[in-house]
């Protein structure tokens, strides 16, 4: 089994949060996503320096078992 961990996506966004774009991934890695997420209120007041109306932030699953899939779903598509 390969190992999953979660990161933080910080995204800039559009007024209204209609479009958003990611603009960086957080280096921390975290092993639950109950812990990612209480990390997003610290990663989001680190990423003041976005120039967007609006900042969000979500967490992904990440590691080599995702980048694989997600590559596979590309091929396919």
């Amino acid at each position: 089994m390969h190992p999953v961990f979660y990161v933080i996506a910080i995204l800039g966004c559009t007024e209204g949060s209609h479009i958003c774009q990611q603009q960086r991934i957080e280096p921390i890695r975290y092993q639950t996503p109950a812990a990612c997420n209480s990390a997003v209120p610290a990663a989001l007041q680190r990423s003041t320096d976005i120039d967007f109306p609006m900042i969000e932030a979500s967490c992904q699953a990440s590691g080599p078992a995702i980048a694989r899939q997600q590559n596979n779903r590309q091929q396919r598509g």
